[in-house]
């Protein structure tokens, strides 16, 4: 999930492959974190072109533009995203995943975030590290994962990415219906969920 905290932290900060790298950056914690950020990517790629992808994020940009709220469908990519993470929070139960979460954030820090960082972003902001720290810690805390067990919460996650980008919050007399069409998605994630992770690659 690095590379998404890298987003959230800056827009800016894209990761590229970082294709051959140097025996002294493939071990060690470093190395760990190198080669999860390469899964990242890899994975990211070919999920961006699953079918699964592109069906439900058209029946979400469909619910969402009857609300009538000017550029709204626009984030059906990535609020189908959010569902789908959600209704495998769901599946799994949100402690299941949160430990393991917690232990995994806890260990990028310091030498290894820098690292990872300087290798697969160009020329990061020299403040960047600590940025992504300070958003690794408030998803640490638990109530950003668990935003996304219902549809109430996915909305707000997604009202974070639209402040994020500069977009004006929803009205209030609006939320009701985006929630709902959120609530719908939701379902039709927990239905897709078993095609996408059958046909998902293997490392």
């Amino acid at each position: 999930m690095l590379p998404d905290v890298w987003s959230m932290a800056d827009r800016r900060l894209r990761p590229r492959p970082r294709g051959d790298s140097s025996p002294a950056s493939t071990h060690g914690p470093v190395g760990d974190l190198l080669r999860g950020v390469d899964h990242h990517l890899w994975v990211d790629d070919w999920f961006h072109r699953h079918p699964v992808l592109a069906q439900g994020e058209r029946a979400l940009a469909d619910d969402l533009h009857p609300v009538g709220v000017r550029h709204l469908p626009l984030f059906a990519h990535i609020g189908w995203e959010l569902c789908l993470d959600g209704a495998l929070l769901l599946r799994d139960g949100l402690e299941t995943h949160l430990e393991p979460l917690r232990h995994a954030l806890a260990e990028t820090r310091g030498a290894s975030l820098d690292a990872a960082l300087a290798h697969h972003v160009e020329s990061p902001r020299r403040d960047a590290s600590t940025r992504v720290v300070e958003l690794l810690d408030r998803i640490a805390e638990g109530p950003w994962p668990a935003g996304y067990a219902d549809a109430d919460g996915l909305v707000g996650r997604l009202e974070g990415v639209r402040r994020r980008v500069g977009v004006d919050p929803l009205p209030a007399i609006a939320r009701p219906r985006v929630v709902a069409a959120f609530a719908a998605a939701l379902e039709r994630a927990d239905r897709a969920l078993p095609e996408l992770l059958a046909t998902r690659p293997r490392p």
